[in-house]
């Protein structure tokens, strides 16, 4: 997790869709196996063992290390100078935040903090009024999140992303229908729910690639005080159509144009360079297992580099370490399939830088 005091003009890099990677959280339904890799004659053994490490289910696990919250909050440290037009009501100014590769835009509340939290297959961008506590998602504040689908969702597809969403952070009754005070030129829709001790307002909003959302939640006591503080994000709302910027892609991996970017997986992200490098980074502290079937925390696991070659659709993965990989993929409905050499298929969303 990262987290920022606001800054003038921060762009947090923000990617998402639907998916998982086959590098740590396979499932899913078999299909037709892989051909071996021919790029290498590598013993066997060491081919498994990277195998192993990717493997989510059988092979990799995250060791949980909650950060406890600190007993008391320190006070928001003050922002620097911001642009003019962004003021708020009460005539104080206040920064902004870019997400979707700089297609939305929004105010960021004087002194709040702004964090980017990957939680499964989504990377979330939470404006909270004191610092999160690490690897935890926030329970006041608003969140902010863009869906890659490639193409326009119909309002059907909106109300399943809200209750989705909602079941997701534990609310559980029928949401009820409210109105979304932003964005009057997209399709959207706006629901409020409760539990016992939160409530949540959430908006969905159709661009042509995909889906928008953005709610607030708090405690059921500080709601209507926590709506009125986050005013100024709703009034500065500027909503685009994000678009990719896919990278030049070279002759050798061609084949594999479509499958070139940033992806989000369960527990990690991946970077299919176009220039024939990959590169996938773990969502928090990971370890391998060792030959006893053991967790290795003396070999903790955050970054997985190497090349790769594209056949068709094949990848051919050698991983820095020598070990190698093979992967069959295709796109569907803006999501990255990947099927290892199992058969097993892992979805993963992209992410729009």
């Amino acid at each position: 997790m990262q987290f920022w005091k606001t800054k003038k003009s921060l762009v947090v890099h923000y990617l998402v869709v639907a998916g998982c990677f086959v590098a740590c959280s396979f499932g899913g339904e078999a299909s037709s196996a892989v051909e071996p890799n021919e790029q290498s004659q590598e013993p066997a053994s060491r081919t498994h063992s990277t195998i192993r490490l990717l493997e989510d289910s059988a092979s990799i696990r995250t060791k949980k290390t909650a950060t406890p919250l600190p007993k008391s909050t320190p006070a928001p440290r003050p922002l620097p100078a911001v642009e003019p037009e962004l003021v708020t009501p009460d005539g104080r100014k206040s920064d902004f935040v870019q997400i979707a590769g700089g297609a939305i835009e929004m105010a960021v509340p004087e002194g709040w903090y702004v964090s980017e939290i990957p939680v499964g297959r989504q990377v979330q961008l939470w404006l909270t009024p004191i610092a999160p506590a690490e690897r935890r998602v926030p329970t006041d504040g608003i969140c902010a999140t863009f869906h890659w689908q490639g193409r326009k969702p119909s309002q059907d597809e909106l109300a399943a992303a809200i209750q989705s969403r909602m079941t997701e952070r534990g609310f559980f009754s029928p949401p009820q229908v409210v109105s979304a005070p932003f964005a009057d030129n997209h399709a959207q829709l706006a629901m409020e729910n409760q539990n016992e001790r939160q409530k949540i307002w959430m908006a969905a909003t159709a661009t042509e690639t995909g889906i928008f959302e953005i709610a607030v939640v708090a405690a059921r006591d500080d709601f209507v005080s926590r709506l009125e503080a986050t005013q100024i994000v709703f009034s500065s709302l500027k909503i685009a159509t994000p678009r990719l910027r896919t990278p030049v892609v070279l002759g050798g991996v061609q084949d594999a144009a479509a499958a070139a970017g940033l992806w989000k997986s369960l527990r990690a992200r991946l970077r299919v360079g176009g220039d024939g490098r990959i590169e996938m980074s773990f969502d928090g502290p990971t370890y391998p297992l060792d030959e006893a079937g053991q967790l290795s925390y003396v070999r903790r696991v955050d970054v997985l580099t190497g090349s790769y070659q594209a056949r068709q659709d094949m990848l051919l993965v050698t991983w820095d370490d020598g070990s190698r990989l093979n992967l069959r993929w295709r796109i569907d409905d803006g999501q990255l399939l990947l099927t290892d050499h199992n058969g097993r298929v892992s979805q993963l969303n992209r992410l729009v830088e």
